[in-house]
């Protein structure tokens, strides 16, 4: 009886030491992907407007010191979440001007809940990838996050459709690593879905708190 039980913590600590290196890498693969199109932001302005691209720069600053704190944690704070996705947009907005809209309904209380790290900011990268930069005219980027029972409800709708294509090292790696974190930390208990809805994409993520 003794033998089997501790084969049996032997395997379940080799599966703990599998997921934690499964989400290390994934995390590398994320953190670079969310920097390069945070930096494609500024790289028109260089040239065409110098006074933006310093205000961009320094905004850049603020973004990257937050999003690598981030990045050394496997979950966050909403209110660290939401503070990220805050720059990264303000720092589109130096880009798109007025075709980039963008509001936040958050429910109250709720800032030092965890969830994990750069799943809000993964949505809203590709609402701004796949969305805004896709349209003639821009459009509107809605976060909304609310609380469920014992699951955080995290929705982000943005103008455009959603198209997707066969994966490529350029194409869809942010929202396939978010897929395999939330599985790997939750298994069945979470859930990320991405649909059409008339003229809008929805993107939503449910996960334990």
């Amino acid at each position: 009886m003794q033998v089997h039980e501790s084969r049996r913590q032997r395997i379940l600590a080799a599966e703990k030491m599998l997921k934690v290196v499964e989400l290390e890498n994934l995390k590398k693969q994320l953190n670079p992907h969310f920097l390069f199109n945070a930096l494609n932001s500024i790289k028109a302005l260089t040239i065409s407007d110098s006074r933006q691209a310093r205000d961009a720069i320094m905004q850049l600053s603020d973004l990257l010191r937050l999003s690598l704190n981030l990045g050394d944690q496997q979950k966050a704070m909403l209110s660290e979440e939401v503070k990220l996705a805050q720059d990264y947009l303000a720092l589109e907005k130096v880009r798109f001007d007025n075709r980039l809209r963008y509001e936040f309904n958050i429910q109250e209380n709720i800032d030092d809940i965890l969830i994990i790290s750069m799943s809000l900011n993964t949505l809203i990268e590709n609402a701004v990838k796949h969305g805004t930069s896709k349209t003639k005219n821009g459009g509107l980027i809605q976060i909304d996050i609310h609380t469920f029972g014992h699951d955080v409800i995290i929705k982000v709708r943005n103008t455009g459709q959603y198209n997707p294509q066969p994966r490529t090292s350029a194409n869809g790696i942010g929202l396939d690593n978010l897929r395999k974190r939330l599985e790997l930390h939750y298994g069945t208990k979470a859930s990320f879905s991405i649909t059409n809805e008339e003229d809008t994409v929805l993107a939503t993520i449910v996960m334990p708190f």
